[in-house]
């Protein structure tokens, strides 16, 4: 995962965890993108593994069950596996800055990224204690494409293609 998306993630709701950004917990990465549903824009995607069936699975989603800033919950298959794509607005000055290139300025930001990675992360810990001006590297990453699923035939019968 990218310093830019381990910034925002603690930003987009409180109610998301660090072990929630595991791979115990089935997730696979965060994209700024999900070329296979364009109109869905100013949004954050978590994509989790549904393969995946954990103890820490279970506490994510009781987690992700109390967020409030989630857009759409959709799972689809790529490759063969199934995988749920959470999508959270993007919302406040601080993301849209971080989406930008720049670090958050508000200072309960700032500590919420730093407390949510309690200090393990080196990439976080370089870009938020380092007082450089320099611009965070941008992450431009989007989800995989979905596999091919035809939708089902809807009102008619199985054998003969008769209306139901």
């Amino acid at each position: 995962m990218s310093t830019q998306m381990k910034l925002i993630i603690p930003l987009l709701d409180k109610n998301i965890t660090k072990e929630d950004l595991s791979s115990k917990a089935g997730f696979v990465d965060a994209y700024i993108f999900d070329k296979n549903r364009p109109a869905i824009d100013n949004c954050i995607f978590l994509m989790y593994d549904m393969s995946k069936t954990t103890a820490e699975t279970g506490k994510r989603e009781h987690n992700f069950a109390k967020c409030t800033n989630i857009h759409s919950i959709k799972v689809e298959y790529i490759g063969g596996k199934p995988f749920k794509i959470f999508a959270f607005k993007i919302i406040g000055k601080d993301v849209k800055d971080l989406l930008n290139g720049y670090k958050p300025k508000q200072y309960n930001n700032v500590v919420r990224i730093l407390s949510f990675w309690r200090g393990y992360d080196d990439d976080v810990n370089k870009t938020m204690l380092i007082n450089k001006p320099e611009r965070i590297s941008r992450d431009w990453k989007t989800i995989p494409e979905y596999d091919y699923r035809p939708s089902p035939q809807m009102g008619f019968g199985i054998n003969k293609g008769e209306a139901l």
